[in-house]
């Protein structure tokens, strides 16, 4: 007698056991949910478009190339002196800048690690146009320049902020090219009326005070 509530209760537990064991485990062989299309591919947002960078880098280079050679800007003239070409060797140098930066851009798309760095390198590459200062400051422009370039890419590989577009870095670059170009070409009359701007600010500050 005592013996069979024993047994009942194990069939009991034999039965208790069947709903909790048609839960089925999650098999180890289960497929792993896909990856996000750029980690798939290696690329981060920013490399979804290489040529882009590859393209905002060459006009920076290509500047910076120019600036080194050493031309001359146009005069505080409004008239264009006869001969003078403002853009004389401009094309050379951004070939010698699209060289480069393919060059670059194949060394970082070789690279698993390095390709999230594309847009970072176009990024900081836009320094290169502090050499459109060169009517200013002379030839500490071209050194400054790339100094700068270094001093960024550090800045970013350490704070790693969320990487730029390469359609947002290819308008930058583009801004900054032709901004640089003016400047490089007009600094001399804005040399010139410093010193009345100057003048003409402490006059107001004199007023208003």
């Amino acid at each position: 007698m005592s013996g069979r509530p024993a047994r009942a209760g194990r069939r009991g537990g034999k039965r208790s056991a069947g709903p909790s064991a048609s839960v089925e485990a999650p098999s180890a062989s289960a497929p792993a949910p896909p990856r996000d299309p750029a980690e798939r591919s290696g690329r981060t947002e920013d490399g979804r478009h290489p040529i882009l960078a590859i393209a905002s880098t060459a006009l920076a280079l290509g500047f910076y190339l120019w600036a080194l050679a050493g031309h001359e800007p146009m005069s505080n003239k409004e008239m264009r002196v006869s001969g003078f070409e403002p853009l004389a060797g401009l094309a050379t140098a951004l070939g010698g800048g699209v060289a480069a930066a393919a060059v670059l851009g194949i060394v970082l798309s070789a690279f698993a690690p390095l390709r999230s760095r594309r847009a970072a390198v176009a990024l900081a590459a836009a320094w290169f146009y502090l050499s459109a200062g060169a009517p200013a400051l002379g030839r500490a422009a071209i050194v400054i320049a790339p100094l700068a370039v270094v001093a960024h890419l550090v800045w970013l590989e350490l704070r790693k902020p969320r990487a730029m577009t390469g359609s947002f870095l290819l308008a930058l670059h583009a801004g900054a090219f032709v901004s640089a170009l003016g400047f490089f070409h007009d600094w001399r009359r804005y040399a010139a009326g410093w010193k009345g701007f100057v003048s003409n600010v402490s006059a107001l500050v004199k007023l208003l005070l």
